[in-house]
């Protein structure tokens, strides 16, 4: 999946402009394979607070503090409903 993740323009472009330190205050993933969308999310936030990491030590910390859904500076919204949709009440609770 990995593999069809990288090979996609969309990934490459988010790389790019990561890269490029052209970033956005915040991401929306709408994916219709779920796991996918997740996949993509991981990996870039995995590109964003990686990219300067200072040792691998530091890096490891990072990707599992992410994959734990623990990163203070990461916040996991998933719908709620049954449309799948993210509506404003998710937000606002939050």
């Amino acid at each position: 999946m990995d593999k069809l993740i990288d090979d996609s323009s969309t990934w490459m472009n988010i790389e790019r402009s990561i890269l490029n330190h052209n970033i956005s205050h915040s991401y929306i993933i709408n994916c219709l394979d779920e796991s996918i969308g997740k996949l993509f999310a991981i990996k870039m936030i995995q590109l964003i607070f990686c990219l300067n990491s200072k040792s691998n030590e530091e890096s490891n910390k990072i990707n599992d503090l992410i994959l734990k859904n623990n990163h203070i500076d990461c916040l996991w919204i998933e719908p709620k409903n049954k449309s799948r949709s993210i509506i404003t009440e998710d937000i606002e609770l939050l």
